[in-house]
């Protein structure tokens, strides 16, 4: 991240920003975002709404810099973290099963070590807590004691 503003640095006060100033900086930050496992799509659309809001702008000093590029980046994240429907998963279940009669599911994938047993324990818990049933399969293929890990989750 320090590169991004080092970058910014040398433009502070000189002239207006274009797309050709930014290209190469949110280049390496897209790959460096990449690089710590954000999604593709997202680490585009994130360079892509830095560009948008940064182009034609003029940085008057670093501070500017800093500040600008830090609050735009904020903006674009909760903008692209914000659901766009609801995420009341209660009703969403209610609404699956009352109306299409049939079970809600959920599916949880990601590499080694991402926590996605942890967060099915959880959501299982909640799921009960609700007075919801919930039926769990492993299907990790290459790890022996997932399916005792569920099973030991699933009695929370």
């Amino acid at each position: 991240m320090s590169s991004v503003f080092g970058f910014f640095k040398g433009l502070a006060g000189k002239k207006d920003l274009t797309e050709e100033d930014l290209a190469p900086v949110l280049a390496q930050f897209r790959d460096n975002l990449i690089a710590k496992n954000v999604a593709q799509a997202i680490a585009v659309k994130l360079c892509d709404s830095v560009s948008a809001s940064l182009v034609g702008k003029r940085m008057e000093s670093m501070s500017t810099v800093t500040t600008t590029v830090k609050r735009v980046l904020e903006e674009t994240l909760t903008r692209i973290l914000t659901p766009k429907q609801s995420t009341d998963l209660l009703q969403d279940i209610r609404d699956v099963r009352k109306n299409e009669k049939r079970p809600f599911v959920i599916v949880l994938c990601g590499v080694n070590g991402v926590g996605k047993s942890t967060s099915l324990a959880k959501i299982t818990y909640y799921l009960k807590g609700h007075n919801l049933k919930v039926v769990l399969a492993a299907c990790d293929t290459f790890r022996a004691g997932a399916i005792e890990q569920l099973r030991i989750h699933s009695k929370c």
